[in-house]
């Protein structure tokens, strides 16, 4: 039976009540706003429950952040294919562009990222790279041969315009009537410089 504390809902309950919470003070508010207080006013708990399962705010937040270690990592996983790299690269973008504007916490933490010197931010920058530096290594090396320029940059540059992009626009895209359509033509804008750069298979 799950443990019952002074709230009335079960541990499980309430720790998930506690990081869904953070994520929407911090969607709403941003990292560098969301407070210990604010958490416990909002959910209306005891700063004991809090404190059973996380030493501190700081140590929510790693626990919160680190679930997205490898999102980008994972998208390469499921997409990479080899002998399709130039559909492959398609798919991992089109599939990049989904979760940004599916989960606004991710733009949260690049946000985090590119204005904050704290350490939680820029370990959460540097493990996006690295953990999918594997996969865009083994890109770069069959694309210098064929197309003789190096993939890495050109991905980190479409990366960084798309995170530019809904930042600026993420509440507006996500408020449209045609958000639908304005997803469809950015993937189809990726997939055209992609076109540009790198000689598709059907060609």
């Amino acid at each position: 039976m799950a443990k019952k504390n002074g709230t009335g809902r079960s541990d499980c309950i309430i720790y998930e009540q506690i990081e869904n919470k953070s994520k929407e003070i911090i969607i709403r508010e941003g990292f560098e706003n969301i407070t210990l207080n604010q958490l416990q006013k909002e959910l209306n708990i005891d700063p004991i429950v809090f404190y059973e399962r996380y030493d501190n705010l700081e140590k929510l937040l790693d626990l919160l952040i680190r679930k997205y270690d490898y999102w980008i990592a994972d998208i390469f996983h499921q997409k990479y294919k080899e002998d399709d790299i130039f559909n492959s690269i398609c798919e991992v973008f089109d599939e990049i562009i989904n979760m940004l504007n599916s989960d606004r916490f991710i733009l949260e933490i690049a946000l985090w990222n590119i204005h904050s010197r704290h350490y939680l931010a820029k370990r959460a920058g540097a493990s996006w790279s690295i953990n999918s530096m594997a996969y865009i290594d083994k890109i770069n090396k069959i694309i210098n041969k064929s197309c003789g320029f190096d993939f890495s940059s050109v991905f980190n540059m479409l990366l960084s315009g798309l995170f530019y992009l809904f930042l600026e626009d993420a509440s507006k895209i996500a408020d449209s009537k045609d958000n639908n359509i304005q997803i469809e033509n950015l993937k189809k804008q990726i997939k055209d410089t992609l076109l540009s750069l790198i000689p598709s298979p059907n060609e």
